[in-house]
């Protein structure tokens, strides 16, 4: 993977699985181990079907983890990336980025609007000249997955007829607005993405790989 463009199979990946989420026999009562399979096993498959290699999902015991620790946060992901910086896991340029998307997010009305917004600021970190490869592809993927997490939220809490509207039960999961939704999904690729560049030493499929599948986590939680 040496393409910013070829981690933007995310985006579907991510909400392809939490549409097969809603095919669990318990939907919307479901575990955080049913959600991990889930994403685990969609992951899996599409980097067998398309030759990418071992996606090497993160284990479920970290999975929980990260996914309590984006879950802890409020609808706002400001002192989640922050620490990240502090914790040195990721640069001032990279949390520049990562602040900017939250304010998107946080500001949002229009999902169509933050989307555009989004895709402009995926072209600004493709060309910038500070970043190495590996640090584009982390806020690169987390522009990713918000903007494909945000239409799918809001497409789902519009339409009756979708299983994840929040008409349609009364779970804990009928919370957040689709803009909080995608916000946290977009924080839990951010440490996913991670971690799984901790455990393959830098290989970005991996690190998008684990994101995608905190990132499922997240919406599902």
């Amino acid at each position: 993977m040496n393409n910013l463009l070829e981690i933007s199979f995310a985006g579907p990946l991510h909400n392809q699985i939490l549409q097969n989420i809603t095919q669990l026999g318990n939907f919307p009562n479901f575990t955080t181990f049913e959600t991990y399979n889930v994403a685990k096993m969609n992951i899996e498959n599409f980097y067998n079907e398309n030759h990418l290699g071992d996606a090497k999902i993160l284990s479920f015991e970290e999975f929980d983890t990260q996914l309590k620790r984006v879950l802890s946060q409020s609808d706002d992901m400001t002192s989640l990336f922050t620490e990240l910086k502090n914790e040195g896991l990721i640069n001032t340029i990279q949390l520049d980025f990562l602040l900017m998307i939250n304010d998107l997010f946080i500001n949002a009305t229009d999902p169509n609007k933050l989307g555009d917004n989004l895709f402009q600021l995926e072209s600004q970190i493709n060309n910038s000249p500070d970043l190495s490869f590996n640090e584009k592809a982390l806020i690169f993927g987390t522009c990713v997955i918000g903007r494909n997490s945000a239409y799918y939220w809001s497409v789902a809490f519009s339409n009756p007829s979708n299983p994840w509207n929040i008409q349609n039960y009364n779970s804990p999961q009928a919370g957040p607005s689709w803009w909080a939704r995608g916000l946290r999904d977009l924080a839990g690729f951010t440490v996913g993405f991670i971690i799984g560049s901790v455990i393959s030493f830098g290989n970005p499929a991996v690190g998008t790989s684990c994101g995608i599948c905190v990132g499922a986590g997240c919406s599902a939680g």
